[in-house]
């Protein structure tokens, strides 16, 4: 579990470094030409990071921002300076398969007798209660 849970934590860095990459790009590009790219920026990273997000089905993960595409996209371009390396953090590990689902998405043990045809059995169900 060591290794893992370095694996997963060193992967936050790189979305901070890209993240802070784009803002400082942003910044040359407004001192070299005078064209300020930065709200297309957020606005286009947000949109993708939605788009994206409903791609993956962030919203069958255990996460802090597993929301549905359009309150994702709302809340990262709103806290983009954090919304977006959360994102990307989070996306890696999904798509690594390092995240947790949430407890609804987990798959059943049909075998374990909690489970019928019928759905979930109710251990009061043909007793008097």
């Amino acid at each position: 579990m060591g290794h893992f849970a370095n694996h997963t934590t060193m992967k936050t860095w790189p979305a901070i470094i890209l993240t802070v990459g784009l803002i400082i790009s942003c910044e040359l590009l407004v001192a070299l030409t005078g064209i300020s790219l930065f709200v297309p920026m957020i606005v286009g990273t947000s949109v993708w990071a939605g788009i994206d997000s409903s791609r993956l089905q962030f919203r069958r993960y255990q996460s802090g921002i597993s929301y549905g595409p359009v309150v994702l996209g709302v809340l990262c371009s709103m806290f983009w300076i954090v919304g977006f390396p959360w994102y990307l953090s989070t996306r890696h590990k999904i798509v690594t398969g390092l995240a947790r689902l949430r407890p609804e998405y987990e798959p059943w043990d049909m075998a374990s007798g909690q489970m019928s045809p019928k759905g979930l059995v109710q251990p009061w169900q043909g007793r008097k209660l």
